[in-house]
Parts: C-alpha cells; sequence; structure tokens
C-alpha cells in the first residue's frame, strides 16, 4: 500500500487523537511509557491530557491500580501495558530471568525468598519499607545503587513475580505478581514463544500507529534477536495480521488498513501539546520524515548543550508540528519558560485553536496563576492571556 506523507500524517493524527476515556487510550494503545519526571505531570499524565477531554493529573492511577487495566512492566522500557497481556509477557519475564541470574538469583537466593515472603506476609512494601538495609560494595555507581534489597526487588519485578501495587510519591509499591495482576491472566493457557512474540510485535505497531520494520532496537526493545524478529513480520505480513505501508520510499507497518480512518470526514483541527515520550513520536527518524518536524527531548542534556530547553512539549494543530515549548508547574503556578514557533507568523485559525489548548492544559494541570517568557509576541501572549482565563474549559 502506498501512502503519501500527508496521507500518513492525516491517518497518525487520527489514529492517536481519536476522543476517550482514560480506559478507552489505554485500550487503544496497548502500552504507554512512564518517565517518573514531573515538570508538567508525568508523561502518562501527558500522553493522556492530549486524548481525554477534561483530563486532570493523575487520572490514570484508578485504571491501574483500583480497576487493574494495566500494570506496569518493561515494554518499550519501563510503561504500563494492559494486563490482559500478561500471558504473552513472559519472553520478557524469562530473558530478564536470566539477566539478573548471577548478579541476583544465584548469588542472593536467601534475600530473594525472604523479599518473596516479607510481601507475602506483610503486603505491598516500598524498597525503603524493608528492615534489610545491606549493600553490595561492587553495585556502586550502577543504575539500582547498592541496596541488595533494591535490586532484588528489581530484578523480581522484571522477571515477573512481583508487580507494582501502587506507587507512593513516585515509587513502586510491590507486591507478589498473583496478588496484583487479575487471576484471570495466570489462568490463561501458556502461549507458544511465537505466539507471545507475534503479539507483542503486534502491539508495539500497534502502539504507534507505523513502525518501520528497520527502526532501532531501542524502538522494538523486545526478548528476541533482530533475525528471529524480522522472520517473524515477514511471517505476519503474509498471513495479513500486519500491512505495509510505504511512504516516501520508506515502508511502515501498521496493525490493521489505514483506509478506513483517512475516509472519516474531517474534524476542526485542534491545538495538542503533546508528551515527549508520546508513542506518536517514538521514532524521531519518523517524525523528521513524516512531520518535517525535529524533535529533540534535551532533559539529559547540560544546560549549556540545550537548543530548546529542558523539557519541551511539541505542539502540533491538526496534522502539522506547529511549535514547541518548554514548560514547568510548581505551586499552582504554570510557568513557560520559552514557546518557539515553527513559522514565524502563525495563522489566526492557529491562534485560536491555541486559547482553547491553554485553557484545557490550565485545567488539567489545575493551575491558578500563568508565567509568560519575556519576548514572547504580543498575538501568543494574548491567546495565553484568554486561554487561562477560562481554565478548565473542555
Amino acid at each position: 500500500m502506498e501512502l503519501s506523507r500527508s496521507d500518513a500524517r492525516r491517518f497518525l493524527t487520527r489514529y492517536h487523537f481519536a476522543p476517550g476515556t482514560v480506559a478507552d487510550v489505554f485500550r487503544h494503545l496497548g502500552s504507554i511509557q512512564y518517565d517518573p519526571l514531573n515538570p508538567l505531570g508525568r508523561n502518562v499524565d501527558l500522553v493522556l491530557q492530549s486524548r481525554v477531554p477534561g483530563y486532570r493529573v493523575g487520572d490514570w492511577e484508578a485504571v491501574a491500580y483500583r480497576d487493574r487495566l494495566v500494570v506496569d512492566c518493561w515494554d518499550k522500557k519501563a510503561c504500563l501495558a494492559l494486563a490482559s497481556d500478561w500471558p504473552y509477557r513472559y519472553p520478557y519475564h524469562d530473558d530478564f530471568r536470566r539477566r539478573w541470574d548471577k548478579r541476583v538469583f544465584a548469588r542472593h537466593g536467601e534475600v530473594v525468598e525472604a523479599t518473596l515472603n516479607e510481601l507475602r506476609y506483610r503486603g505491598p512494601r516500598t524498597s525503603l519499607d524493608f528492615d534489610d538495609r545491606r549493600s553490595v560494595d561492587e553495585w556502586r555507581g550502577s543504575w539500582y545503587g547498592p541496596k541488595l534489597v533494591k535490586n532484588v526487588l528489581r530484578a523480581l519485578w522484571d522477571s515477573g513475580r512481583v508487580a507494582t501495587h501502587h506507587r507512593v510519591g513516585g515509587r513502586h509499591a510491590y507486591h507478589l505478581a498473583v496478588e496484583v495482576v487479575p487471576t484471570s491472566y495466570f489462568e490463561f493457557p501458556r502461549p507458544t514463544r511465537e505466539a507471545a512474540l507475534r503479539h507483542l510485535i503486534r502491539r508495539r505497531v500497534g502502539s504507534m500507529g507505523l513502525l518501520r520494520s528497520v527502526a532501532d532496537s531501542g524502538l522494538w526493545s523486545l526478548p528476541c534477536t533482530r533475525f528471529e524478529r524480522m522472520e517473524l513480520v515477514a511471517e505476519m505480513i503474509s498471513e495479513a495480521e500486519l500491512v505495509e505501508v510505504r511512504v516516501g520510499g520508506t515502508t511502515y507497518l501498521a496493525a490493521g488498513d489505514p483506509r478506513p480512518l483517512l475516509d472519516e470526514a474531517r474534524t476542526p483541527d485542534r491545538v495538542r501539546f503533546v508528551a515527549p515520550l508520546d508513542s506518536l513520536i517514538w521514532d524521531r527518524w519518523s517524525v523528521r520524515h513524516l512531520f518535517g518536524f525535529d524533535y529533540v527531548w534535551e532533559v539529559y542534556k547540560p544546560q549549556e548543550k540545550r537548543r530548546w530547553g529542558y523539557y519541551v512539549l511539541p505542539v502540533l494543530f491538526g496534522e502539522q508540528f506547529v511549535a514547541r515549548f518548554d514548560g514547568r508547574f510548581s505551586g499552582g503556578v504554570w510557568t513557560v519558560a520559552a514557546w518557539y514557533w515553527e513559522e514565524s507568523r502563525p495563522g489566526q485559525a492557529v491562534l485560536i485553536a491555541l486559547e482553547d489548548a491553554v485553557a484545557s492544559f490550565a485545567g488539567y494541570l489545575g493551575a491558578s496563576h500563568l508565567n509568560l517568557p519575556k519576548g514572547m509576541d504580543p498575538a501568543t501572549r494574548r491567546a495565553f492571556r484568554a486561554g487561562f482565563a477560562r481554565r478548565g474549559d473542555p
């Protein structure tokens, strides 16, 4: 199937931004990346506020920790993914179990069993709640630090034996997986490895809408070799489980035929503030290729090497990225540290839509005050002020 770049943009924006509830969005995307940074709400909040009318910071937690529709897990990095996929996630668990074996399971088996027993008899606990305070000197400076119990918990979480029961200030409160994941998913017949991997491949493509089969390993992040994945993808294409879509000389994969979405009636263009780790923009190369938008997340760069700012959100109008901004929220104050238009003179339609987006985003944050940067052009400033004055409007 051949699509123009314009058609591909229209498909992706319609695919990603059909309005729905928090549960609807999770079911549609299958997985949303979790990141602990919280300048404007966490990444999962930002993903959902761009899709769910009236969304407020933290609304996702009830769906995860009360309803158990999703679970914290490793997918494309740390994510919240559908609990119903748990039976298909065992290739991840097996892969991580092998990785942790020498470091934790083989060397510290008694601590592993003691940790499991403490969860079994005392219930959900963060790593700070355990009495065992031992450290391993050789782990100092490593990603998870030197604390033994913290590494044991992460090894058990990665391998599927414990799960996140809830969070305390963003920190995992762990419990036995059988106490977190709905029982029916443990009773589900174990699929073959091939069936599990095919399911995970479909999910990854479905999370993004369009995904290059040759995208780098970080985007695929599957518990198999590249060769095994490419073989499975070829089989899935031949069996019509995936669709090949050519856009501007590049081949993408889709989880279904894009044309029904393209045939839908056009809806009014909206401005949306897009999360830095939104699955729409996971593949920065494709964002440049399809949208002509060069987005770099500079949060981990030294300040002097940043071009745009610390926590920069892309701004989408209809099917085009038209701006980006750096922002913070603290103590009821939404600070726009910098605003950059892609074109020097935004049209009136964009400014009107921006006013609506500001009203919605300020309501999402629960902001009581707004700080704008010096040097912001008057038309953009007016749109922000007018939108903020009616904050919380859908």
